[in-house]
């Protein structure tokens, strides 16, 4: 499948973007270029196709209200259960969260919270499947594969409450 990819600097550290055809099948926050170029070996720079992606994350990122829910992604590289969860989950607007229990209850699964921590861990579109903003049911953080600074940092960009945020 041919794959291509362009990295914006962030506040976050650098964002990288791989699409394929489908869609965006990932985003790297904060990785280092070395790191990223050996995961994805079979991505091809290419800035003219990410560019529009680009610029709405970097208006995201800027604080302006864009929304990402035409961004297009490519969840084939997760199981039913998890790309049931990941599209639940971009139906939650910005400045909103949702608890590992109540999204369990959304995709059919009443009780498989542990289940959706696991598939929120898994994300490979973070942002934009936004899993920062599903919090455990008393409001705490929970877990965010870029760590907690940067799921702080995106929930008080989105004026999300929540005593965890700080």
């Amino acid at each position: 499948m041919n794959k291509k990819y362009d990295c914006i600097p962030s506040p976050i550290g650098d964002i990288y973007v791989v699409a394929t055809e489908c869609g965006v099948c990932a985003v790297e926050i904060g990785m280092a270029r070395n790191e990223f170029l050996a995961a994805h070996a079979d991505a091809v720079r290419d800035e003219a196709a990410l560019s529009g992606v680009l610029d709405l994350l970097r208006r995201y990122l800027d604080g302006e209200e864009v929304s990402l829910d035409s961004i297009d992604v490519d969840l084939s590289a997760g199981t039913a259960f998890q790309q049931a969860a990941w599209r639940e989950l971009r139906k939650v607007p910005r400045g909103r969260t949702i608890s590992y229990g109540e999204l369990s209850c959304r995709v059919g699964r009443p009780g498989a919270a542990r289940a959706i921590g696991n598939a929120m861990g898994r994300n490979p579109v973070p942002i934009i499947v936004p899993c920062h903003r599903v919090l455990h049911a008393g409001g705490g953080l929970g877990g965010f594969s870029s760590g907690l600074d940067v799921k702080r940092f995106l929930l008080r960009l989105e004026n999300c409450s929540s005593a965890a945020i700080g």
